[in-house]
């Protein structure tokens, strides 16, 4: 059985490297620069080579293991209070040493490739999420800051849906307060006025047939989320709206 333990303190050119073979004792230290460091493994008879689980760990765990070792890598912020005194590469390579003996210390395991591109993926995605999210944000407090009527207005419904299941809940109230309840009133002010017109348009028809069918509520809510897509369309295409009469 090999006892000799490697600990190898990462860097971006410059690694420490510390070689214990009994506990609590370093018999020898490097500092190999990155060009040299797999030829340093090269020489050296088979050891457990313990390393941080830091950015690049993972590949130069690999390209480690191919050359006939075990690789330990452990999370870094257990290590962390392994580190004595000052915080100095020899330190942090000590620690690595210390860290490694405890038990209750549990490794993080070596990622294949194939693992690693699909996390790199998923962290990617991740962000690019909320990117997206922050930006649109920034955009609706510009336009609102502006007096601008956009879609967001909570007159919608909340939807819950996966692959091909599509289910629309309850009418949400995210969304500006104030714009909302212009529209709502609105839409209940054209309802109103509906019933008592002789010949009314397609809009007021259309919103007409669906109170018959639900009720007043949400008939009006209904009818304030397609004024919302008019106004909208309307501000978009520099455009007079046209009302449709009801086709003979």
């Amino acid at each position: 059985m090999n006892d000799t333990l490697i600990a190898v303190d990462l860097g971006k050119d410059i690694f420490e490297i510390a070689v214990s073979h009994r506990p609590g004792k370093v018999a020898e230290c490097y500092r190999p620069r990155r060009a040299k460091l797999l030829a340093f493994f090269a020489q050296r008879p088979k050891a457990t080579v313990i390393m941080e689980a830091c950015g690049s760990a993972h590949h130069r765990a690999r390209k480690i293991q191919q050359l006939g070792h075990d690789v330990v890598l452990l999370p870094p912020h257990l290590v962390k209070p392994y580190v004595r005194r000052n915080k100095t590469d020899r330190a942090d390579a000590k620690g690595l040493l210390e860290a490694y003996r405890n038990e209750q210390i549990r490794p993080v395991p070596v990622k294949t490739v194939q693992q690693h591109t699909l996390t790199m993926l998923h962290r990617l995605r991740s962000e690019w999420m909320v990117e997206t999210v922050a930006r649109m944000n920034a955009l609706r407090g510009l336009l609102r800051e502006l007096g601008l009527i956009i879609s967001y207005l909570g007159i919608t419904p909340r939807e819950f849906s996966s692959g091909s299941r599509r289910h629309l809940g309850r009418i949400s109230k995210m969304g500006d307060v104030y714009v909302r309840m212009l529209l709502i009133h609105g839409a209940r002010s054209v309802l109103m006025h509906a019933k008592r017109m002789v010949q009314v348009d397609r809009l007021r028809q259309w919103a007409l047939e669906v109170e018959k069918r639900t009720n007043h509520n949400k008939a009006a809510t209904a009818l304030a989320n397609k004024l919302a897509r008019i106004i909208w369309a309307v501000w978009k295409d520099h455009r007079e709206f046209q009302v449709i009469p009801v086709a003979a």
